[in-house]
């Protein structure tokens, strides 16, 4: 075998590509080859077994197209989940062909139901130039994970040039990332170029200061490329799984979380390389939990060190999001590897989202390395472009909004005004100053729409306990979700039974049904005086002179800016 491709030492490594250092479609003549491409079909499934964001796929198509166009026959390699070696009927990627067709323009794709032998060699065999086979999960053989060579040398028998466009796979020392390019002529797929280009760009000239977001379960597998980060950025934000096991090193109790404790030692080491280097290291302060194995269960948001013995982390909490994100608007440059939590399962979502949200307003071009994410782009609540105006805040009119339901919604007229809260902070002061005020007329808290995502449907339920309430007991507090459905379900989940919208029928056309389902309902709102806290220095005194001049009578409509005064 040779050593490993320039694509995984980069990977891995966190260092840059020189250029020409591979080589790419460009080098190769590939009319009547048959083309071994190690693509990343691992996309997420809803209990329905449909293909709830096929971002991956997509971002396939420039390679496999190319391809095509100039005669290869394409050869389609990938893994599917967890089979550990098994056959595991709901783990075929037979699953996918229909919407890699779709992709593809409704090109044909030939199935093979195992990815190496006879049976993929008579599919292979039939191929014509131009055309697609779509192999068997490389994980139902334990020689993929194994990189067995013997494995490897049966998936080079198959193709005479091998292309690897699965960079959110190329960490792992796999034979068909490792292996299989030692054995035929190898180049970067289109996507994992750009990738490539991408990473090597940030990394040579960055521009100052720069951050790292990492997530992900587990942090054996990104030991190397958190061990030289810390030499290459400024601040590196830990979430996930891994963040479970460096707590652990730091002796912080993380009940049935995630973790690696075989690893405790080497979490350390790169601790104290982080502090040799001057990298700043964010770990989580707070955190989402729920008792093990009871899904059904509220989440409970708990400071770091309040983590029960038989709780398990699935998120960080919105402390934790929001240092994240304060230290975010402080950067220039920006890599993220992987979800702050348990992302695939809403609510356990929000801060990944949140976090996404804010880095998507804020950037010209955002280096989004290594998508363990899926990059959502295609989704709602994960924009790829800055949000459009609607979306934009500090008054601007919100596309779409929820409310957790008050116990008398007719009461909540225009004169009763809002709070618009862009922070922890904010929520916290509007709660104490209308503890302590008890006005006549209560006014509505609104999330701003840069706040969205992390103060959803948990932080809400935060904010019930800072109010010393129960959340059905709660004054109106509005939610801007803006045209992200997932929000509504996630707060239908914890509990919200009413929703306000303000214009928007794509999100009215998404959820309605979703809404009825849940027995929600369903409640208009009209503006009246507004208190943006945005920029206020002091907002539990900017609250309560507000909230004063509104009790005693202040004007419908009259907005008032939290800089005056």
């Amino acid at each position: 075998m040779t050593s490993r491709p320039c694509w995984e030492i980069c990977r891995i490594r966190a260092v840059p590509v020189p250029d020409k250092s591979y080589h790419t479609l460009d080098d190769f003549e590939v009319n009547g080859q048959l083309i071994l491409v190690r693509a990343d079909l691992n996309v997420p499934l809803d209990n329905d077994r449909q293909i709830t964001d096929d971002t991956r796929i997509k971002r396939l198509v420039p390679t496999l197209e190319e391809l095509s166009r100039r005669g290869g026959r394409t050869i389609l390699i990938s893994h599917f989940g967890r089979p550990e070696g098994r056959r595991i009927r709901n783990l075929s990627l037979g699953i996918v062909s229909p919407s890699l067709s779709k992709a593809l323009n409704g090109a044909d794709i030939a199935f093979a139901n195992d990815c190496i032998g006879n049976i993929a060699k008579s599919v292979v065999n039939t191929l014509k130039p131009g055309e697609f086979a779509l192999l068997e999960n490389l994980r139902f053989h334990k020689g993929e994970e194994a990189n067995d060579s013997n494995f490897a040398i049966e998936l080079a028998a198959l193709g005479t040039i091998y292309v690897n466009d699965a960079f959110s796979a190329a960490h792992r020392s796999h034979a068909s990332v490792v292996g299989v390019p030692g054995l035929l002529p190898h180049a970067a797929g289109r996507l994992m170029q750009a990738e490539l280009e991408a990473l090597s760009k940030v990394l040579i000239h960055p521009e100052q200061p720069v951050m790292a977001i990492i997530g992900g379960a587990k942090i054996s597998t990104k030991l190397k490329l958190l061990g030289n980060l810390v030499d290459h950025v400024d601040i590196l934000a830990i979430g996930g799984g891994m963040a479970n096991t460096l707590l652990y090193a730091k002796g912080v109790e993380v009940g049935t979380s995630i973790c690696e404790p075989e690893m405790a030692n080497e979490a350390r080491e790169i601790l104290t390389k982080a502090t040799a280097s001057s990298c700043e290291i964010l770990l989580p302060v707070d955190v989402v939990t729920l008792t093990d194995g009871k899904l059904d269960e509220e989440p409970q948001i708990v400071s770091i060190d309040s983590v029960a013995s038989g709780t398990r982390i699935l998120d960080i909490g919105p402390a934790s999001t929001d240092r994240i994100g304060s230290r975010i608007s402080d950067c220039k440059t920006l890599l993220w590897n992987g979800p702050m939590g348990m992302f695939e399962s809403p609510p356990f979502d929000i801060s990944t989202n949140f976090l996404a949200r804010k880095i998507a307003e804020m950037s010209q071009v955002v280096v989004t390395l290594w998508r363990r994410l899926v990059m959502r782009g295609s989704k709602p609540g994960f924009p790829t472009s800055p949000l459009p105006a609607e979306h934009s805040s500090h008054g601007l009119k919100a596309t779409a909004s929820l409310a957790l339901r008050p116990s008398n919604p007719e009461r909540f007229m225009p004169e009763h005004g809002e709070i618009i809260c862009h922070s922890r902070q904010h929520f916290e002061a509007a709660f104490a100053t209308i503890r302590q005020l008890k006005p006549a007329i209560a006014p509505i808290i609104r999330t701003a729409p840069d706040a969205a995502a992390y103060a959803g449907a948990l932080y809400l339920r935060a904010a019930a306990s800072h109010s010393q309430k129960s959340p059905a007991e709660m004054e109106l507090v509005v939610l801007d979700c803006g045209d992200d459905p997932s929000l509504v379900l996630g707060a239908l989940r914890v509990g919200w039974s009413a929703f306000a919208f303000t214009g928007s029928p794509i999100v009215h056309d998404k959820v309605s049904e979703l809404i009825a389902r849940w027995g929600a309902h369903l409640v208009q709102i009209n503006q009246g005086p507004v208190l943006d806290l945005h920029a206020t220095a002091d907002p539990i005194r900017r609250c309560q002179t507000w909230l004063s001049g509104l009790d005693q009578g202040i004007t419908s409509g009259q907005r008032y800016a939290a800089q005056q005064g």
